[in-house]
C-alpha cells in the first residue's frame, strides 16, 4: 500500500451511512473496515484490545453506543500520530510516539500487534526501533506530517515529496511550499543531495497557502488572474472549473471577451500545456473549446494560438485520443485555424492535419455530426491561394469521392464539394488528379439532379474548374451528359448559378473548334446566346459575352455563320455601348474583329465580298463609330481597337 493514509480514509468514507453526518465514523464501521484489510490479524478479541487503546474513543465494550462515533479525519490523524486528535486520554500528552511494546507483546499471545506504519514513497512497511528517521516534514507548530527512512532516501525529489504530503493534509500540490531554513525547495532537488549538505535528520518546514477561488456571485470576467492561478494549479477539479468559466466567457454570441482572454500573459501557454493532459479528457474537452472559440475571432486572435505551437499540439492529440467530443472539438479548432488564411493552414498541412482529419472522416464509427465538422474542416484545408500542394491534397480525393457517392446530407456533400473545387482550381496536374479519382460522374449527376441551391453551387465549381483542363477532361465531362444539366442551369432563378453555368461553358467553348461544334450540336449554343440576349443582369451577361467570344476564336466560317444566325450580334452591341468598362468592350470588339476577319477569308477563297460586312455595319456599325470618335473618354487600346474596325466597316 503505497498510499496507506488516503486509502484508508476513502475506505472508511465508504462505510459511512448516507444519514450520518459526512464526516463521522462509528466504531463499528471501524472494526468492519480492519477486518477488511485483514481479518486473520483483526478478530474480535484483537479488536477489543485496540479499541481499549484508541484515545479518540470513550472506553466502552463491543457494544456501540448512541455516541459512539468519532470525526473520520480526527481517527486518521490519531492512525498516524499526529495532529490534535492524537491525545491520550488518560494523561493528555501527545500521543506522536506511541509504543508498540504492548501490543507486540500482546501478538505473542495470540493478540495482533497494532504496529504504526511508515508511509513512504515506494514502501509500506512496519517500522521497527532500529529504523532511523533520516527526513521529516514539519509544520511550524512541530507536528511531523511526513518521514522517510534511509533506506527510502535515494531518487526521491522534493516533487515527490510534495505529492505525498498533499494527500496526508488534504491540500492540493499548489498549496504546499517546503522550506530548508529560509530558503524554499524545488520540485527538482533531490532528498540525497539535500542530505549530504545538512546535518542528520533533515528536517523541512511545510507551509501551506491558500489559492484565491473563483467567486459566481462576481463576473468572471473580473477574475481572470483567479482563473489563470486555478488553471495553473495541478488540481483537476480547479483546472475543469477555471477552464469551463473561461469557456462560458468566450462562447457569448456578441463580443465575446478574446481580447482581454489573450492578454493574461502565460494563459494560452498554460492551455496548451492541458491540451496534453490525456488522462482528464473532460479538460482536454474544455480547454480545445477555448481555444476553437479564441481562433474564431480575427486573425489576431488566432495568431495569438498559432504563434505558441498550437498546430502540432492539435493534431498530436487528435491522432492519439480514443474521445469522440475531444476529437470533434480539435478538428473544429483546427478548421478555425485553417480557415483564417493560407499561412496557417499550412502550418496544420506541414503538422499532419490533413492525416489526422482524414482519420476521422474515414471513421465509420463517426457520428453524423461529426463528419459534418470534419468534412468542413477538410474543405478549409484545401481553400485558399497560395493553393494546397499536390502531396498535401493526394490523400484526401479518394475520402472525397466516397462522401459525394455515399452521403445524402447536404452539409456534407457542400462542404466535400467546395473542397473538390479548390484541389482542381488550377493547372491540368490538378484536374487530372479529380479526374483520375473518378468523381467527375458523381459531379455531374449533382448538377443534373442537386438536393439545393447551396450544394449545387460548389458542384457547378467544381466541374467548371474539371472544364477548364485539357480537352480530354471536358470530353468526360461531356460523356457523363454535362449539356442536359447546363440546359437546366441557365434558366435558373439564382443569379449566381446562371453566372457560373456561363463561365463553365465558355471553358468547354475555349478548347477550340471540336469543342464548339460540340456544343452547336446540342443546340447548347443557341440556348446560351438567346439566354445572353435576355439576360438583364450586367455581370451574367458578360460571362455569357465570354461563350460567345470563345466561339468567335476558332474563326470557322459555318460556326461564325450559327452564331450570327442565333443572333449574338445584339449582345455584342450591348457591350459597345458607352459606359460599359473597358475589359468588355475590347472582349466585344474582338467578337466583331475575328468575325469580319473570317468574313474576309471566305471572300477571298470566293472572290466575293465579305458575306458578314453588312451584318456588323447594320448591328454595331454606329456603336463603333462612337467608340472611334470618343477621343480622350476612352483608353487607348479600346480608341484604337475601334478605329481600326471601322476602317475595315469603310472598305
Amino acid at each position: 500500500m503505497l498510499q496507506v493514509h488516503q486509502d484508508i480514509y476513502e475506505l472508511f468514507r465508504v462505510y459511512l451511512s448516507p444519514e450520518a453526518p459526512s464526516d463521522k465514523v462509528s466504531w463499528s464501521k471501524v472494526c468492519r473496515v480492519l477486518q477488511e484489510l485483514d481479518s486473520s490479524i483483526y478478530t474480535e478479541s484483537a479488536l477489543l484490545e485496540i479499541r481499549s487503546r484508541l484515545s479518540v474513543f470513550p472506553v466502552a465494550d463491543h457494544a456501540e453506543t448512541p455516541n459512539d462515533s468519532v470525526s473520520l479525519q480526527s481517527l486518521i490523524k490519531w492512525i498516524y500520530g499526529y495532529g490534535d486528535a492524537s491525545v491520550s486520554a488518560a494523561t493528555g500528552r501527545p500521543l506522536l510516539l506511541r509504543s508498540k511494546s504492548k501490543l507486540n507483546e500482546d501478538a505473542s499471545n495470540g493478540h495482533p500487534g497494532l504496529v504504526k506504519r511508515q508511509k513512504s514513497l515506494d514502501v509500506d512497511r512496519a517500522v521497527s526501533s532500529d529504523d532511523q528517521v533520516i527526513f521529516r516534514v514539519r509544520t511550524a507548530a512541530g507536528e511531523v506530517v511526513f518521514s522517510l527512512m534511509e533506506q527510502d532516501l535515494p531518487g526521491i525529489t522534493i516533487a515527490q515529496v510534495r505529492t505525498e504530503v498533499s494527500k496526508t493534509v488534504g491540500k492540493i500540490m499548489d498549496e504546499i511550499k517546503l522550506f530548508l531554513e529560509v530558503r524554499e525547495l524545488q520540485d527538482d532537488e533531490i532528498l540525497t543531495e539535500l542530505s549530504a549538505e545538512q546535518q542528520q535528520p533533515l528536517e523541512v518546514l511545510l507551509i501551506t497557502q491558500i489559492l484565491a477561488q473563483f467567486d459566481d456571485a462576481q463576473p468572471a470576467l473580473e477574475q481572470l488572474d483567479i482563473l489563470k492561478g486555478m488553471l495553473a494549479s495541478s488540481s483537476h477539479e480547479y483546472q475543469m472549473t477555471a477552464a469551463r468559466q473561461i469557456r462560458k466567457m468566450l462562447s457569448v454570441e456578441i463580443n465575446p471577451p478574446i481580447d482581454e482572454v489573450i492578454a493574461v500573459p502565460n494563459l494560452i501557454d498554460r492551455l496548451l500545456e492541458l491540451c496534453k493532459q490525456m488522462e482528464t479528457e473532460q479538460i482536454q474537452f474544455e480547454v480545445f473549446w477555448v481555444l476553437t472559440n479564441i481562433c474564431s475571432g480575427t486573425a489576431q486572435h488566432t495568431a495569438a494560438v498559432v504563434d505558441k505551437g498550437a498546430p502540432p499540439i492539435f493534431v498530436d492529440v487528435l491522432k492519439e485520443t480514443g474521445n469522440r467530443e475531444v476529437k470533434d472539438q480539435i478538428t473544429w479548432a483546427l478548421g478555425n485555424i485553417a480557415g483564417d488564411s493560407p499561412g496557417f493552414r499550412d502550418q496544420c498541412l506541414d503538422a499532419g492535419a490533413m492525416v489526422a482529419v482524414l482519420d476521422v472522416v474515414t471513421d465509420e464509427s463517426s457520428s453524423l455530426a461529426t463528419l459534418r465538422n470534419a468534412t468542413w474542416v477538410l474543405s478549409n484545408l484545401c481553400r485558399g491561394r497560395p493553393r494546397i500542394s499536390v502531396e498535401h491534397f493526394s490523400p484526401a480525393l479518394e475520402p472525397l469521392k466516397t462522401l459525394i457517392e455515399s452521403q445524402q446530407d447536404e452539409d456534407i456533400l457542400c462542404d466535400a464539394a467546395w473542397a473538390i473545387g479548390y484541389i482542381c482550381d488550377g493547372p491540368d496536374n490538378r484536374v487530372d488528379a479529380v479526374v483520375k479519382a473518378g468523381m467527375c460522374r458523381r459531379l455531374v449527376e449533382l448538377l443534373q439532379d442537386p438536393p439545393s441551391t447551396r450544394v449545387l453551387t460548389p458542384v457547378l465549381r467544381a466541374v467548371g474548374n474539371v472544364a477548364s483542363g485539357t480537352a480530354e477532361h471536358t470530353q468526360l465531362l461531356m460523356d457523363f451528359s454535362l449539356f442536359k444539366a447546363c440546359h437546366q442551369l441557365l434558366a435558373h432563378e439564382k443569379l449566381s448559378v446562371r453566372k457560373e453555368t456561363y463561365w463553365m461553358i465558355s471553358n468547354i467553348l475555349a478548347d477550340g473548334k471540336d469543342s464548339v461544334q460540340k456544343v452547336i450540336e446540342d443546340g447548347l449554343l443557341e440556348l446560351v446566346v438567346r439566354a445572353c440576349n435576355e439576360e438583364q443582369d450586367f455581370h451574367v451577361k458578360s460571362e455569357g459575352l465570354w461563350c460567345i467570344s470563345n466561339s468567335c476564336d476558332c474563326m470557322d466560317p459555318e460556326q461564325i455563320q450559327h452564331l450570327l444566325q442565333c443572333g449574338c450580334m445584339e449582345s455584342v452591341a450591348f457591350f459597345l455601348a458607352p459606359g460599359a468598362s473597358e475589359k468588355v468592350q475590347m472582349k466585344a470588339l474582338d467578337c466583331v474583329s475575328n468575325i469580319l476577319e473570317t468574313g474576309e477569308q471566305i471572300a477571298k477563297n470566293d472572290g466575293k465580298t465579305n458575306p458578314f460586312l453588312s451584318s456588323i455595319k447594320e448591328t454595331v456599325g454606329s456603336r463603333i463609330q462612337y467608340l472611334a470618335d470618343s477621343g480622350d473618354e476612352l483608353t487607348d487600346d479600346v480608341e484604337g481597337k475601334a478605329m481600326e474596325l471601322m476602317q475595315q466597316l469603310e472598305v
